[in-house]
């Protein structure tokens, strides 16, 4: 259904309004402009930081960005991420010991080239840079489970969600986590209508469920630009995957009247905004009642499709907290196998 014209006027001034500007995308840039996020974070313990796609340098850069403001500015002590629980200890002694070769470490973390990029490389090596100058030791946890494609959805969130709240109760009370997943782990509800994730319950949501607003999660969005992923072919069945060719995609610009479309509107490069108080609005009821496109992608596409993005339908309102909005997108950095054989 089709927003009126008025309404889509003020829904995109609200969002530029509220919206938190980042002056840039580079960690290690000084966190005045991200100051407001400390209203926004407050009394969490467990903030989930979501990625639209596996495979886009940005959405790593912001997050490590806001990662290193929590650790930085609001005392959060670790990074849980969506990766096995065994092959992530290495990366923890790494990062507190310096212990072990960090490029041979991620190569064997799983997920191929998600986690093997150079964004990720240099996060790990700013949480060893950390620990070699603060008493306060960061930690670096694996909350996914190594998974035989016999566990379905529910039970792999399930226990992704088991493995979080240890990892919670092993710091002291007032310890706090900042999550790394996708948006589609991460969030708090789940709304799709297609028939196979139509009863999947999230990671995000037994986290809502047992923390309340203890748990805070931020989605990643973007208007357009490219992609990594691993070559597929949806026309198998079961479909294939090319795990060891990885291609580039192009995103199109967000389709008229989905979530991303109206972020696109407001012309903010990059920006963070508190989706909570849409609830107050009478012009955002389409966002709590009726489900617009959110665009998402996994970790692989099939090149003969002219989208890689698939265009699920979902109610944004309650979904997520915030999102971090990034209008252009560039390919993750994934590092040469020479530094990983």
């Amino acid at each position: 259904m089709a927003i009126p014209e008025r309404r889509e006027l003020q829904i995109v001034d609200w969002l530029r309004n509220q919206a938190i500007q980042l002056t840039s995308l580079d960690p290690k840039q000084i966190n005045k402009d991200m100051q407001p996020l400390k209203s926004v974070i407050g009394n969490a313990r467990l903030v989930g930081l979501g990625e639209q796609t596996h495979g886009n340098k940005e959405f790593a850069l912001v997050r490590h960005r806001v990662f290193r403001f929590l650790v930085e500015e609001m005392g959060f002590g670790g990074l849980v991420m969506e990766v096995e629980e065994v092959p992530a200890r290495k990366m923890d002694k790494y990062v507190k010991t310096g212990e072990g070769d960090p490029h041979k470490i991620l190569a064997d973390i799983g997920y191929g080239f998600v986690f093997n990029t150079q964004e990720v490389f240099d996060l790990v090596q700013w949480m060893r840079e950390y620990n070699q100058n603060n008493s306060a030791q960061l930690t670096f946890k694996g909350c996914d489970i190594k998974q035989t494609g016999q566990e379905t959805l529910n039970e792999r969130d399930e226990l992704m969600a088991r493995n979080t709240f240890r990892f919670l109760d092993e710091v002291e009370e007032e310890g706090k986590l900042a999550l790394w997943a996708h948006n589609s782990h991460i969030a708090s509800k789940n709304t799709s209508k297609y028939a196979y994730f139509e009863d999947w319950k999230p990671l995000g949501e037994y986290l809502r469920e047992r923390l309340g607003h203890a748990y805070l999660n931020f989605a990643t969005f973007c208007n357009e630009g490219l992609v990594n992923g691993v070559k597929a072919n949806f026309e198998k069945e079961p479909f294939e995957f090319e795990y060891n060719n990885i291609i580039q995609g192009v995103i199109p610009k967000a389709p008229t009247g989905s979530y991303e479309y109206f972020f696109a509107k407001t012309q903010v490069p990059v920006g963070i905004v508190d989706l909570r108080p849409v609830k107050e609005f009478a012009f955002f009821k389409s966002w709590r009642t009726s489900p617009l496109i959110e665009r998402t992608l996994g970790f692989a596409f099939d090149p003969r499709y002219d989208n890689p993005m698939e265009e699920d339908k979902q109610v944004i309102g309650g979904r997520y907290d915030a999102v971090i909005w990034i209008d252009k997108v560039t390919p993750s950095t994934v590092l040469p196998l020479k530094l990983i054989n």
